[in-house]
Formats: structure tokens, C-alpha cells, sequence
């Protein structure tokens, strides 16, 4: 598995992520059920999170509920971390990383 560093649109900060696990590219419609509600769609995900595009605003460091559902109508909710958050023009551009297993 080739490792490669990824910059996050918060790379000016000094934050830089590393990124261990294949991107997948995606449409899938995703949900914010928590802290706010909002809808979207999953851009792409990995074993280790995903990157969303949605229509409310996501706070760095806030935990999300987040419903996925995928063409063949099946759910799946999960609780994500917001790594990195960025306004665009039609809403909120987020990494969100899975909460590890204790």
C-alpha cells in the first residue's frame, strides 16, 4: 500500500493529514442527522472516513450523525468527526474521519 500525504484545505493552519487507505469515489446521498440537519452527497470515502458535500455548515472537531443511503435503498448510520470544513458557494465541503473502536 503506497502512503501519500494529503493537504487538507486547512493545510495553512499547519494541519496536514496523513491518509493511509484508497479513495473511493462516490454519489451516494448522505444525510446530517446531528448537531444540525442537511443533505448531501458522499464525494468519496475510505476505510478511515469520507469527504462530504452538504448543505448545512460543519464545524471542525464537532461529532456528526450521518445516515448514507446507497442506490439500492439501504441505510447505514454512523458517528463521524469533522477533520476539516470549508464554505463554497452552494454550502460545506467536510473530511470526516471515522471514530476509532475502543
Amino acid at each position: 500500500m503506497q502512503r501519500v500525504m494529503i493537504h487538507s484545505p486547512n493545510a495553512a493552519s499547519g494541519l496536514h493529514h496523513r491518509r493511509t487507505a484508497r479513495r473511493i469515489p462516490s454519489t451516494v446521498a448522505v444525510e446530517i442527522l446531528a448537531p444540525r440537519k442537511g443533505s448531501g452527497v458522499l464525494l468519496n470515502a475510505s476505510t478511515g472516513g469520507a469527504r462530504v458535500a452538504v448543505d448545512c455548515e460543519l464545524v471542525r472537531g464537532e461529532l456528526c450523525h450521518v445516515r448514507l443511503v446507497g442506490r439500492s435503498g439501504i441505510a447505514l448510520v454512523d458517528s463521524l468527526r469533522v477533520v476539516w470544513a470549508r464554505e463554497v458557494a452552494d454550502g460545506w465541503i467536510a473530511g470526516l474521519a471515522r471514530l476509532p473502536l475502543d
